[in-house]
């Protein structure tokens, strides 16, 4: 009997192995791979400091000699897999800020106005809401450095002169809602 396909079981008993052995790396041997593993293991080594190999073994012969082992890697460490890794853990590290955030805002928001009572905090750099009208809506944005709040006032692409008959009224009111505001409002 062969070494066989790759399987859960053997991938549990390597992780498992591994962490109770201190181990500074893995080398996990299969005659056929599944693609489920690979994908594991490119993983292990995108976030991991401790290199993973999973090889391929067959057996060959050249001619009348014995049969001798041929190993392939399939899996190896490598700078892109650690660099896809950071890369991730920098994303995972700005979603968490970013959740916390917003749901900070949305917490003090929603103490003045029913009109965020129905966001949940995310990971992404904007949230939006509904103003109370139909195709207007509030959306908050965050940056590295800067942010944003807008009103987004769209009814359609059709309905372009609805559009601007919507801002030209806010804008003609433009005095008055910065003074309720608190604050000069810039127009994009």
């Amino acid at each position: 009997m062969g070494i066989g396909k790759s399987d859960h079981d053997h991938l549990g008993k390597l992780l498992t192995y591994f962490s109770f052995v201190e181990a500074k790396g893995a080398i996990w041997i299969v005659e056929e791979p599944r693609p489920e593993h690979i994908k594991a293991i490119s993983l292990l080594n995108e976030i991991s400091s401790s290199p993973f190999y999973l090889i391929k073994v067959e057996a060959i012969k050249i001619e009348e000699s014995l049969p001798a082992p041929l190993f392939t890697v399939i899996v190896g460490p490598s700078e892109e897999s650690k660099d896809v890794g950071i890369i991730k853990k920098d994303i995972a590290e700005r979603y968490k800020i970013r959740f916390e955030f917003w749901k900070e805002l949305l917490g003090k928001a929603n103490k003045k106005t029913k009109l965020h009572s129905n966001i949940s905090p995310g990971k992404e750099g904007w949230i939006g809401t509904s103003a109370g009208k139909r195709g207007l809506g509030f959306n908050y944005g965050i940056r590295q450095h800067s942010s944003s709040i807008e009103l987004y006032i769209d009814r359609g692409s059709e309905a372009k002169e609805e559009n601007d008959k919507i801002f030209d009224f806010l804008f003609k009111n433009k005095d008055e809602i910065e003074e309720n505001f608190g604050s000069e409002l810039p127009v994009l």
